[in-house]
């Protein structure tokens, strides 16, 4: 998306929805309990974990919350004409839309966002569907696999992961 005044709104929203996406990783202990310590680790890019806290900086402090200093700032100008009394009052806010004051931050997020989503299924995912493929693989059919059915609605999104195709599989 250009850099123009034009799109400045559109690439502001966009900028700050993947910031709040991100942040959700290691928020919260109830539903996602994530181990972030172990995922950086298991990238083996020791950058990860300060690019995070680089991240989750933009979130806490403007994204989220609008409270780090150096992402807005706000300045009030009274105009006098050289009257005694004020005949405007300007109020001027600088606020920071994301990477295009920072034009490094977007390429590098994306790419640290690539490499835990890579990282993830390679180290965590893939050895568990495996291991659940296998034991699938030893227990006894107890029937026919019955395809679930999916309903698509505008409210729901539904996702489905081919681990693998193969050839020699029955229901290719």
């Amino acid at each position: 998306m250009p850099k123009s005044a034009e799109y400045v709104f559109a690439r502001r929203s966009l900028w700050e929805s993947a910031v709040i996406s991100y942040g959700r990783v290691g928020q919260g202990d109830k539903r996602r309990k994530i181990d972030l310590d172990a995922l950086f680790e298991a990238c083996g890019d020791p950058e990860v974990s300060a690019l995070h806290d680089e991240i989750q900086n933009w979130r806490h402090g403007h994204v989220g919350h609008r409270n780090g200093r150096e992402f807005e700032s706000v300045e009030v100008l009274l105009g006098r004409d050289a009257l005694p009394v004020p005949t405007a009052l300007r109020i001027v806010i600088g606020t920071a839309v994301g990477p295009v004051q920072h034009d490094d931050l977007m390429e590098r997020f994306a790419a640290h966002a690539l490499l835990l989503r890579n990282t993830i299924w390679e180290k965590f995912m893939l050895p568990l569907a495996v291991k659940l493929v296998g034991d699938a693989q030893r227990r006894e059919p107890i029937g026919d696999d019955v395809a679930l059915p999916v309903e698509f609605t505008p409210d729901r999104f539904v996702a489905t992961l081919d681990l693998w195709r193969r050839p020699s599989h029955p229901h290719k």
